[in-house]
């Protein structure tokens, strides 16, 4: 019994050495590393979420046509909407004065559009809501935000309106 203790020590202690010896980077690739890790652009890694742009510069936004409203049916009315390509209609909350979190969205094919029913989360609606658009880039129909369906914007600016919207 005594040898087998002994034989199981002996089997953890060369374990850990083992373990130490090789889960270490020799000196050279240590400094590779670092470098690699302070770089996120570098060959191989996913740039950060907050690297990813949020929007794309248009030339020719969609005319958007609301005003403000109540909070009925679930949602508010667009009362008209004229796009030349695919995009999303997003709805943010307000977060002191700013776009806060999503709300409801809708997605509309190029054309024109009059009383676009968008619904809304309704325990999630503020005074005023903000509704921007986006472009839908990605897998057609699904809202891929942060990602590929972008916000739209004219000089820097996303394309917003607000909407006051009441209860």
């Amino acid at each position: 019994m005594k040898s087998f203790v002994i034989g199981i020590i002996a089997i953890l202690a060369v374990g850990g050495i083992f373990f130490f010896y090789f889960s270490r980077l020799p000196v050279g690739e240590q400094e590779t590393q670092q470098k690699t890790d302070d770089h996120p652009s570098a060959v191989g890694q996913l740039p950060a979420e907050d690297e990813i742009p949020a929007t794309e510069e248009t030339t020719a936004p969609p005319e958007i046509v609301v005003e403000d409203q109540a909070y009925t049916n679930g949602g508010i009315t667009i009362q008209s909407v004229n796009t030349q390509e695919d995009i999303w209609l997003v709805a943010y909350d307000d977060d002191m004065g700013k776009p806060g979190r999503i709300i409801g969205q809708v997605t509309l094919s190029p054309g024109s559009w009059s009383d676009v029913a968008f619904p809304l989360y309704e325990s999630f609606v503020t005074d005023p809501i903000y509704i921007a658009v986006h472009k839908d880039a990605g897998a057609s129909g699904t809202f891929e935000f942060p990602g590929a369906d972008v916000a739209l914007s004219i000089d820097g600016v996303v394309v917003v309106k607000t909407v006051h919207v009441t209860k």
